[in-house]
């Protein structure tokens, strides 16, 4: 459609408007392109950046349509503790790494120049008007009414209080020997962080035999300086490869909130929100990815389809986050016995299951059944109150 211009003000219209090119946004022009009826659709995507490096790591089992951006893999992962060590094979899930950068490539050199009713606008919304003929979106300079809005903003007002964070800073390092094993992903090592008062391990990703992502992650209300973060990699780098020197080549940070939305209700049918706006997040772990992917997926199939994926009933994951966020709020120097416990006395691939939401109640209950009972008992007394 042409663009009607009057003085400085852009003024258009879509069947679809994005805000936000985050993870939602981005699988979901992935999703979309793959579909004939979206060819001629008229889609705005709106974000006031072009896209920020940073990584998003999901597991899965056989191929997904996300594979073209994966750039690692690993088949095993392994967990740390100051008492033993575990490596184990994930089949049949394996656990990728997918660079932002690359599904922004993708987006701006590829999508947009091959989808010519399909565009990006760099600007932000700073005003959003529900009218009969369509949403109104209204930016510095810019106004668009559109069919649809698929929102994913989201801010730290958005959840309940009190809020943890998912917090971290890693180092991504090159070595003058080959020390990582390129097959296997430290999910979490605690050996090193067991006298903090909240939550903290390392994660490593191998990318070749003498480069890596180090990263330390915490779990707790207050984010850390940089340095706090950078001095605990370092340790870690000296206590695990004591012979080696390296370089680094550049940092990744960041901050996932840990909690349940207060609300997730629109003000209109025609204004969805997706992502983490509409809890995408898992609550008890920070990771996202492939929730959006499912959560893009049933929005597709719902809107555009005609043809509504069944969702089972989640609400007793939903209560397992809400013992652990509690446990992780008021009691944070039990989390780390309890992942031990989870680690030493089950398989990877039943607790990836498990944290992808598709296990089944009797796995369930095997699985808490190796936990220490004390700390989730009193977290329920307080949560059921």
């Amino acid at each position: 459609k042409a663009l009607n211009i009057c003085s400085t003000l852009m003024t258009n219209s879509a069947d679809i408007a994005i805000i936000g090119l985050g993870s939602a946004a981005l699988q979901f022009a992935k999703l979309a392109y793959q579909l004939p009826n979206f060819r001629n659709k008229q889609i705005v995507f709106i974000d006031p950046i072009k896209g920020c490096s940073k990584s998003w790591c999901f597991w899965h089992k056989g191929t997904h349509i996300m594979d073209c951006f994966v750039s690692h893999e690993w088949t095993q992962l392994q967990f740390g503790h100051k008492d033993f060590e575990r490596t184990q094979e994930a089949e049949p899930y394996t656990y990728r790494h997918v660079s932002s950068d690359d599904m922004y490539n993708w987006f701006f050199e590829e999508l947009l120049t091959t989808m010519p009713s399909w565009r990006f606008e760099q600007v932000k919304i700073s005003e959003i008007r529900y009218q009969s003929e369509g949403i109104i979106l209204n930016g510095s300079d810019f106004s668009l009414t559109s069919a649809l809005v698929l929102d994913s903003r989201l801010q730290e007002s958005d959840f309940q209080k009190p809020l943890i964070w998912q917090h971290f800073r890693g180092l991504i390092v090159k070595t003058d020997k080959n020390v990582f094993d390129v097959n296997t992903a430290t999910f979490m090592d605690f050996s090193l962080t067991s006298n903090y008062e909240n939550p903290a391990f390392v994660y490593v990703l191998p990318f070749s035999s003498s480069e890596a992502l180090i990263e330390t992650t915490v779990f707790s209300s207050q984010i850390w300086p940089n340095e706090r973060y950078d001095s605990i990699t370092r340790d870690y780098i000296t206590n695990r490869w004591p012979s080696i020197r390296y370089e680094i080549e550049g940092t990744e940070s960041g901050r996932i909130p840990m909690g349940f939305l207060a609300n997730k209700t629109t003000l209109d049918s025609r204004h969805i929100k997706i992502g983490g706006a509409n809890g995408s997040i898992k609550p008890s772990t920070g990771y996202a990815f492939q929730r959006i992917h499912k959560s893009i997926l049933l929005l597709i199939e719902d809107l555009y389809i005609k043809e509504k994926a069944l969702q089972s009933n989640q609400k007793r994951f939903e209560f397992y986050d809400k013992l652990l966020l509690h446990i992780i709020k008021n009691k944070p120097h039990k989390v780390e016995n309890i992942m031990a416990q989870l680690f030493k006395k089950n398989s990877i691939s039943s607790i990836l299951e498990f944290l992808d939401e598709e296990s089944s109640i009797a796995k369930e209950a095997k699985i808490f059944s190796t936990l220490p009972f004390e700390p989730f008992l009193r977290a329920l007394s307080k949560i059921s109150k």
